[in-house]
């Protein structure tokens, strides 16, 4: 991969995470001129045009690499699956792709922990930009050095099954009975395969998942008990500590620090 791949790229402007909402009514959204978007779904599954125009399906952990004039997924959505995407935006100077349009996230283990890293970092007043821009840029272009275009999800079915009853059923708790009765093995099995292919247990992956989506929600300026109770958990203490482990401040520093830069970027705007 040549170094000139990113060089044209100035900053990281956004990073977050969206969820297809319930009515389904959301207009795809075309790239503005000077902007890349890397979008990575997380959960749910999506029809998308392969690179020979093929609508074909795909599942979490598909890197969708966005140039100007293109649209995102938005009403994409398969009919029986919600889905919900990190997204990534970059101010760039040209645009020359320098990956295929569609990728897969080499490590499903790591990627969880990438996504809230990176937004804790874009959302940190000490981080310095720059640095954070080629951190991102460089782990997302990793991804496809050892394969090109995507061919799909590539996860055990069981295991996908799993996946798409959770990620549905969010913000609620699923328990594991629910789970192992819906996917039809046995809870060693269900979690042999989380571990093996997650790097982490069902009932961490389906917290996470709750906190994401309660990170999500902190930022829309809902009231913290009621994030609380739409997210599953029995009290705001209960919440916080959950929280604190997985994003290292309470949920009120985590909005606090989004309205900081929201702040800071209507103030360098002007």
């Amino acid at each position: 991969m040549p170094l000139q791949s990113i060089s044209h790229v100035k900053r990281l402007s956004r990073v977050g995470v969206y969820a297809d909402p319930d009515n389904r009514n959301h207009i795809p959204e075309k790239l503005a001129q000077n902007r890349e978007n890397i979008e990575i779904l997380l959960a749910g599954e999506v029809f998308y045009p392969n690179e020979r125009g093929q609508n074909q399906r795909f599942g979490r952990g598909t890197i969708f690499w966005h140039r100007s004039g293109e649209f995102d997924i938005f009403n994409n959505t398969v009919s029986s699956s919600r889905y919900r995407c990190a997204v990534f935006t970059f101010e760039v100077t040209s645009f020359n792709r320098p990956v295929p349009s569609i990728g897969q996230w080499q490590d499903p283990g790591t990627l969880e922990n990438f996504i809230h890293e990176a937004s804790e970092l874009f959302l940190s007043p000490q981080t310095d930009n720059e640095f954070l821009t080629i951190w991102c840029y460089g782990t997302l272009l990793r991804q496809f050095i050892t394969t090109g275009f995507c061919a799909g999800e590539t996860l055990p079915p069981l295991l996908q099954n799993a996946l798409l009853h959770i990620n549905t059923r969010i913000p609620d708790a699923v328990s594991i009975k629910e789970l192992t009765d819906t996917v039809k093995c046995s809870s060693v099995q269900l979690h042999r395969l989380f571990m093996q292919h997650l790097k982490m247990s069902p009932g961490e992956y389906i917290l996470r998942q709750r906190l994401l989506h309660a990170a999500n929600l902190l930022l829309s300026g809902l009231a913290i008990q009621r994030i609380a109770d739409e997210c599953g958990f029995q009290s705001v203490p209960g919440f916080y500590n959950a929280f604190r482990k997985v994003y290292h401040c309470s949920p009120g520093e985590y909005r606090g620090r989004a309205a900081f830069c929201n702040n800071m970027k209507l103030n360098t705007s002007k």
